[in-house]
């Protein structure tokens, strides 16, 4: 097994697996196989640094049962991210610095895969601007379509949106969290700035490049005014989208480590941890969850929002809000969505990067120890 979640728990994984990968794999696989071939499995494998993105193997795409998704093209320029945010597994996964694959070999896997509409995998791909220019001249008259994952304070740059446009961007998805400037705060999302949202979605409008705004609800603080707030402002700065979900505390995380100290967390069933069920208390959000959900993809919504005007592609605009509108994955049965009460898990979670910020790392190790 391997990925995000056994990487933070591998001991519990092997009580389900004959071999855990903790990390990225790219380094140390040969070295599972090469054990698999030989009957020598030797439990938790952890490559010793990190990978330089360069020479990469091309992932084998063709295996994706591609019927399950609307897009259908996956490329990651990237890995990394600039940002500390504590709900997030990133920097404690890959890392706070970026690494880039050469754009010689993006390229190469573009040509590889036969597919036109894109979407890049990256965390943040605006995060380093030059970069970011670089990728997109490459792009520029290839006929592609692409989306990515953006910062909001970098999708300001008139730059960036000129080459984006310009090189087959359809849509930015930006986390913009939450419309409270303390709750960003809180969470360490400092480089959002919420009297800015409006003006940057007209902005990327003017592009033609349709905005999927990411929200979330539970963070500490919220007040119960939160669901409509949030929601009226949606609607009225005619996001194209918006996808919200419920704080999860993923296992290694900072979120994780904070909330067990204040022993906040009810639940441990993984199957629940999904951004889609509650596994905390208080668990009264759920109500106003539904609510937000339901209330942005309305018929009356929709209409007020609908691009009528501008360079925004509509079968594109309608096919992804009909999507978001059928709620498939919104868990609407309130005795489903509040997770039930479990006992902790047997084994404490560990982050395969320590934290940087030496308060965090002594979160981290405090409860380590401890075996919280």
């Amino acid at each position: 097994m391997g990925g995000v979640h056994v990487s933070y728990l591998p001991q519990e994984a092997l009580k389900h697996a004959d071999a855990v990968v903790v990390g990225e794999a790219e380094l140390i696989m040969d070295k599972v196989l090469d054990d698999l071939l030989h009957n020598r499995l030797n439990g938790i494998y952890k490559a010793e640094s990190l990978h330089s993105m360069v020479g990469m193997p091309k992932p084998r795409q063709g295996l994706l049962k591609s019927n399950r998704y609307i897009n259908k093209g996956f490329v990651q320029t990237s890995r990394g991210c600039h940002h500390g945010c504590t709900f997030c597994a990133e920097p404690t996964m890959y890392g706070l610095r970026f690494r880039y694959r050469p754009i010689e070999d993006i390229i190469a896997e573009i040509e590889h895969i036969e597919e036109r509409v894109i979407l890049l995998n990256d965390a943040d791909f605006f995060g380093t601007p030059s970069r970011a220019m670089e990728v997109m001249k490459a792009f520029k008259g290839r006929g592609l379509k692409w989306q990515a994952a953006v910062n909001s304070r970098d999708a300001n740059d008139e730059r960036l949106l000129e080459l984006a446009a310009g090189s087959g961007c359809f849509m930015l998805s930006i986390g913009f969290e939450s419309i409270s400037r303390q709750t960003l705060r809180n969470v360490h999302k400092c480089q959002n700035a919420p009297d800015s949202y409006r003006e940057l979605v007209k902005k990327l409008h003017r592009y033609g490049i349709m905005v999927l705004g990411l929200f979330m609800f539970g963070f500490e603080g919220d007040e119960p005014t939160v669901f409509d707030e949030t929601l009226k402002f949606n609607i009225d700065a005619k996001f194209d989208m918006c996808g919200y979900s419920l704080l999860t505390p993923y296992p290694g995380t900072i979120n994780w480590f904070e909330m067990m100290q204040r022993k906040q967390i009810v639940s441990f069933d993984w199957d629940k941890y999904d951004q889609s069920h509650i596994v905390f208390k208080p668990a009264q959000l759920y109500r106003g969850y539904l609510d937000t959900y339901d209330g942005f993809y309305t018929a009356n919504s929709m209409l007020r929002r609908f691009p009528w005007d501008g360079s925004r592609n509509r079968t594109n605009w309608t096919i992804y809000n009909a999507f978001f509108r059928k709620g498939g994955v919104v868990t609407r049965d309130p005795e489903l969505l509040v997770a039930r009460p479990t006992s902790e898990p047997e084994f404490a979670a560990m982050p395969p990067l320590i934290p940087q910020k030496a308060a965090w790392r002594e979160l981290v190790m405090g409860m380590a120890e401890t075996g919280g």
